[in-house]
């Protein structure tokens, strides 16, 4: 998911001048773009390992076999 401001930003749906702030905002400044972009990519790599995973699907199988 992205974390406004963080590792993307958030844009309500149809505010196209939000979308063009944000795209000048990226364009502007290199150094906030890669950080995104890192910050970015690490959440995506803790969020989706094997680990995580593993542990997300442990968690719901023993709620289901709960009910």
């Amino acid at each position: 998911h992205v974390v406004d401001g963080k590792s993307g930003y958030v844009i309500p749906p149809h505010d196209e001048q939000a979308l063009v702030d944000a795209v000048l905002k990226l364009t502007e400044s290199r150094e906030k773009s890669m950080l995104m972009g890192d910050y970015g990519k690490e959440n995506a790599r803790k969020a989706l390992s094997i680990e995580t995973m593993c542990h997300s699907f442990t968690q719901l199988y023993k709620r289901i076999l709960a009910e």
